[in-house]
């Protein structure tokens, strides 16, 4: 059941409602243009509009064999079918997609942060220091490193200052 919401929320799927959203909207677009009447029209509102989107991504599922279908999706069948569901949803993707963005840029310009980042609290002050009186505080370690005696002056690859390694 896990793989099917996985799929069902896979950047697959958005992408490809999104996809078949705005193929149906500049669809409708050019139709209501050129048809003046198809505004008002029963069939055009009732039937044609809410089957177009299933018919778009069917057609699309059926010839785009290349697009990048979730694992699993492999025959002619599959494609279609996944085709039809994301069609049908493609009007809530788009709506949900956009209330989102919505309310990120509402968000963005009234200066809050967006609202599904987790924030980590802040860390807490470093301890004051105590001096107690009378006690020395301990000096801090010395490098090991600068303890060990070397006969290297620097000048480079171990070579010392008689150019004798």
């Amino acid at each position: 059941m896990d793989s099917i919401f996985a799929a069902l929320l896979s950047w697959q799927l958005l992408l490809f409602s999104l996809g078949v959203f705005f193929i149906v909207w500049f669809v409708r677009t050019i139709v209501e243009f050129l048809w003046a009447g198809a505004t008002g029209n029963k069939i055009w509102e009732e039937i044609v509009l809410r089957f177009l989107p299933c018919v778009v991504g069917a057609v699309i599922g059926k010839y785009a064999a290349l697009y990048p279908y979730p694992l699993g999706i492999v025959s002619a069948s599959g494609r279609i079918m996944f085709g039809i569901v994301s069609g049908g949803i493609s009007s809530l993707v788009f709506a949900s997609l956009k209330g989102m963005a919505r309310g990120y840029i509402q968000n963005m310009l009234n200066g809050l942060a967006p609202q599904n980042t987790i924030c980590p609290p802040p860390c807490p002050p470093a301890p004051p220091i105590l001096q107690v009186p009378g006690v020395v505080p301990p000096s801090p370690p010395t490098s090991v490193i600068s303890e060990i005696p070397s006969t290297n002056t620097g000048i480079g690859m171990g070579i010392t200052g008689n150019g004798i390694s």
